[in-house]
């Protein structure tokens, strides 16, 4: 009976830990512009124009650093990611 209740217990363990990791792997935070790197600032600032600039949300994933940002043009929404280094990673029209 105490070898079942020791698998167990030891079968739970892993499942938490494993579960743990899977949700604590991806983070995602809210940060200001001027928080970023410069290099990311630049980007956005070129294509935020005179529009107005959402919510900026850092994001980590797989230890790479991104941040996915909302523009809102007139009527239309865009999405844009943008890596540390200022590269475009994506940028959607919705």
């Amino acid at each position: 009976m105490s070898r079942r209740r020791n698998q167990f217990a030891l079968c739970l363990f892993l499942l938490l830990f494993a579960a743990f990791f899977c949700f604590a792997a991806d983070e995602t935070k809210a940060v200001s512009l001027s928080s970023l790197p410069a290099a990311a600032q630049k980007t956005i600032q070129s294509h935020l124009g005179g529009d107005k600039l959402g919510e900026i949300e850092r994001v980590e994933e797989d230890g790479e650093v991104s941040f996915d940002v909302t523009i809102t043009k007139g009527e239309t929404e865009h999405s844009l990611s943008v890596g540390e280094d200022g590269t475009l990673l994506s940028l959607e029209v919705e």
